[in-house]
């Protein structure tokens, strides 16, 4: 086993990214699902690159402009 695997593991962002979504599924809150992008990248690195950042970022500016 690597030694690093719980440190760059994908399980507790999926935990915390379930959980966000069950803490504001019956409020008037909107949530962008970006953990599908943040995944697809497939970097060892524990925050994704700025490309993805900067998507996502995009994203975000659809829905509120």
């Amino acid at each position: 086993m690597h030694i690093e695997t719980e440190r760059f593991g994908d399980f507790h962002g999926y935990i915390q990214y379930l959980t966000l979504n069950d803490i504001f599924k019956d409020l008037n809150v909107g949530v962008i699902d970006a953990w599908d992008m943040t995944i697809a990248y497939g970097t060892n690195n524990i925050h994704p690159p700025d490309d993805v950042i900067e998507k996502q970022i995009n994203m975000f500016l659809n829905y509120i402009c």
